[in-house]
């Protein structure tokens, strides 16, 4: 039950205005508490968003010291529809001239139709029609057939038909020394190699010589051991080409590695006299973009630490001060920043010379590159977009080495301005660990410290207040009591006179 308190009594005392004067100094310093830390908790929230700001530089940082970026290849075909190509990083910027004789066919016979073999359809009997012979075997590929046997999953019910005989093979396709497989088409039974190249399929009528010929009566050999040249739907052929002049053959069209050293051409149609050209040379759009991201997130990086520092003057008025002014990490990362993107890396590298417009020098900065810091801010900018081109398109691997570094045997690419920036970054926005999670954390245990703080002077005031109620209420009770005995004696007096 809630203590109900009484403002006004017999004494005509104020006790609750009396009680609030007592305990302002204590709500004083709660509120002054209170204040500090809010500030705590703005310092908190204003380095999540710093750290948000300098993840995505890390991530920027990451994007240029990685090997994808630098080792990608443009190819380019003059025609698509004839040839395609892709690369490794790996490859040599070269131009390369193809022509395409004949593309890689796999071998493809059929059988006569279902007219021509005295039936209707690809479903009827060819035993009943005395077409084929129960007990005749012919083998594709080293696995025998057996007409109007059931095997390899299908039951014939002594009969063979069509599309029997389509099911079975597919069925011992995965058994063949080189598979093949089976459709019905326009009522004749298709039998294609699985692969390209100049070897046929490998049929055969093993008891041929004894009048047993079920590939004869198909229509699929004329003679025996000799497919019939009407019924051969695509001869068995290797790809025919021509790379720079070099006669080439392959058995197959696509997924050819070993042609073009780190390169994978894919052959489409014949090109006849003419060549195709397919073009290989470096992809300088990624890097560039890399390179942007990197001015955009630094300079963003930047603008957040000093909008988070800074102190405005504003004449005779008081200043403003940001919110972790006085914060002395904040120009700690800021030098550290600067010196990271503009520092000189000529001592370490051996294959730094490149030109430019007639002059010649060792690429060791991002001046080098036409990136470079600028205005009284001291942001990066890039101060000339048409050099950034011409040295990735010219002096490629001395930018590259810029931003990776030197190879070190045993330690990898060191001394980078990527690399090493990012270094700083990342120690700075690892999760849990990096110097602004642990800076954070620091301010997170003093504002659990204020709270816990702050909970308990509130705790406390409430005590006193309650028991300063409990002593002006007692004074209250005596006061009232005191009253009692003088009108009780001035009654008992009255009455004896």
């Amino acid at each position: 039950m809630a203590t109900i308190h009484t403002d006004m009594g017999v004494s005509g005392m104020d006790i609750q205005g009396t009680i609030t004067k007592i305990l302002d100094v204590q709500t004083t310093r709660v509120t002054t508490a209170q204040t500090a830390e809010k500030e705590i908790a703005k310092d908190i929230t204003a380095w999540a968003d710093i750290s948000s700001t300098m993840s995505t530089l890390t991530d920027a940082l990451d994007a240029l010291r990685s090997y994808d970026t630098w080792n990608k290849m443009v190819v380019t075909s003059s025609d698509s529809s004839a040839v395609l190509a892709t690369a490794t990083g790996s490859a040599d910027v070269n131009e390369y001239a193809i022509r395409i004789t004949q593309l890689a066919q796999a071998h493809t016979v059929c059988s006569s139709s279902a007219d021509e073999l005295g039936v209707s359809s690809k479903t009827d009997d060819l035993i009943a029609a005395m077409k084929l012979t129960a007990g005749e075997t012919f083998t594709i590929e080293g696995v025998t057939f057996t007409i109007g046997a059931d095997e390899y999953g299908v039951t014939t019910e002594g009969q063979e038909t069509l599309s029997t005989i389509r099911t079975k093979i597919n069925n011992a396709a995965s058994t063949m020394a080189n598979a093949v497989s089976a459709s019905i088409l326009d009522n004749r039974l298709v039998i294609a190699r699985a692969i390209t190249g100049v070897s046929p399929i490998d049929m055969t009528e093993p008891d041929a010589a004894s009048g047993a010929t079920p590939l004869q009566d198909l229509g699929i050999f004329s003679v025996a051991g000799t497919y019939d040249a009407a019924h051969v739907m695509r001869q068995a052929q290797d790809a025919l080409f021509t790379v720079n002049g070099v006669s080439v053959t392959r058995t197959t069209n696509t997924n050819l590695t070993d042609v073009i050293e780190n390169v994978t051409l894919s052959l489409r149609a014949e090109t006849g006299s003419s060549t195709v050209a397919v073009d290989i040379s470096r992809d300088t759009a990624t890097p560039k973009a890399a390179i942007l991201s990197l001015v955009e997130s630094y300079n963003a990086a930047a603008e957040k630490l000093e909008s988070y520092s800074s102190v405005t003057l504003n004449g005779s008025s008081k200043p403003s001060v940001a919110e972790l002014q006085g914060d002395t990490m904040i120009p700690a990362m800021l030098a550290n920043m600067r010196h990271l993107a503009t520092d000189m890396k000529g001592a370490f590298f051996t294959d730094a010379a490149y030109s430019y417009n007639g002059n010649s020098g060792n690429m060791d900065s991002l001046e080098d590159i036409g990136v470079w810091t600028s205005s009284k801010e001291n942001r990066l900018d890039v101060i000339n977009e048409g050099r950034l081109d011409q040295v990735l398109s010219e002096s490629f691997n001395q930018v590259k080495q810029l931003f990776r570094g030197a190879y070190v045997s045993g330690s990898g690419y060191e001394h980078g301005v990527a690399g090493d920036f990012y270094n700083y970054s990342y120690q700075l926005t690892t999760p849990m660990t990096g110097g602004i999670a642990k800076h954070t954390a620091a301010l997170e245990k003093r504002d659990e410290t204020a709270l816990t703080a702050i909970n308990k002077m509130i705790d406390d005031i409430a005590a006193q207040e309650e028991s300063l109620w409990k002593q002006f209420t007692a004074m209250q009770d005596a006061i009232a009591e005191m009253k009692s005995s003088i009108t009780w004696l001035s009654s008992s007096s009255s009455s004896s006179s």
